[in-house]
């Protein structure tokens, strides 16, 4: 029998489980989904989820610090089933579905390594660097685009390419040898206030990945009233644009999200399916200690 943590996916172990639009808990990196319907017990549902969620998270009610895991019963997937438990993560995973590998899927993955090389990119600058970028909105917007994403964009393994139709940063393929697809697009904008226009224009274009990426200074992370306004709104601008284009709109849209507050500066990250629907709840991308010029 193994236990798993307190709102933490029993096989990703560094990821959170979050509230999905099925009400069931869902891992955003694997899409395995737990049912809390017993106490003191996570049931494991054989069915993977879509990786669509709710801003509307919830914790569990449960006076546990771990939670036993189970498999669904045959007659309720909900419920778990009283003769067996998971003795292993092996275990789990076999008895999962297979994960899936749609177009979507590998959109997604394409969001999650841009992610990944843009922290391990950012790790890479000093902190006088990075005080030096986030001193005026001039300087962060030319370290984004002339020191930050070239480097992420090599990694990647697509070509840098400077602004195009109105597009602050654009990685692309290339085919044919001489023919450049984009597949991420990028668009930085240095007020949240205003970044909707910038959406906007990331949502009038398709490709696999598109990103916005903003600035939110004085926001100490808290899942306020505020910052769930501006997510809802660019929530709206998708939806309307996925609606209008249906069958020619794709592809994932990742929210990049900096904040400089009481010394130290955050990226946190959230994404939209392009139908609007919530693929990956806000989450804390990477922090920094910093004293700003």
């Amino acid at each position: 029998m193994i236990f798993v943590e307190y709102k933490k996916c029993p096989v990703c172990v560094d990821s959170e489980v979050h509230l999905n639009t099925w009400d069931l808990m869902e891992c955003p990196q694997c899409n395995l989904m737990l049912s809390m319907a017993v106490p003191a017990t996570a049931t494991v549902l054989k069915e993977r989820g879509k990786g669509e969620f709710r801003f509307e998270d919830v914790t569990f009610n449960s006076r546990c610090s771990d939670l036993v895991i189970a498999p669904s019963s045959e007659h309720n997937p909900v419920l778990p089933d009283d003769k067996h438990w998971f003795s292993s993560i092996c275990g789990i995973e076999e008895y999962l579905e297979p994960k899936g590998n749609t177009e979507k899927d590998k959109n997604y993955t394409l969001w999650s390594s841009f992610k990944d090389e843009l922290v391990n990119k950012l790790s890479t600058f000093s902190c006088d660097e990075l005080s030096d970028a986030w001193s005026s909105k001039g300087n962060r917007t030319s370290f984004y685009k002339e020191s930050l994403l070239p480097l992420v964009s090599k990694e990647l393994g697509l070509f840098q390419g400077n602004e195009e139709f109105t597009v602050d940063y654009v990685m692309s393929k290339s085919f044919y040898g001489d023919v450049y697809v984009p597949q991420i697009q990028i668009e930085s904008e240095n007020d949240i206030r205003t970044a909707n226009q910038e959406m906007n224009k990331l949502c009038r274009l398709n490709s696999p990945l598109r990103v916005l990426v903003t600035v939110f200074d004085g926001w100490d992370g808290s899942k306020n009233q505020k910052i769930y306004d501006y997510l809802r709104k660019w929530q709206k601008t998708i939806e309307a644009h996925g609606s209008m284009n249906m069958g020619e709109f794709s592809g994932v849209i990742g929210i990049l999200i900096g904040s400089y507050h009481n010394k130290e500066l955050t990226y946190y990250s959230a994404a939209f399916w392009s139908n609007g629907t919530l693929r990956q709840p806000l989450k804390v991308l990477q922090s920094f200690c910093l004293e700003r010029n």
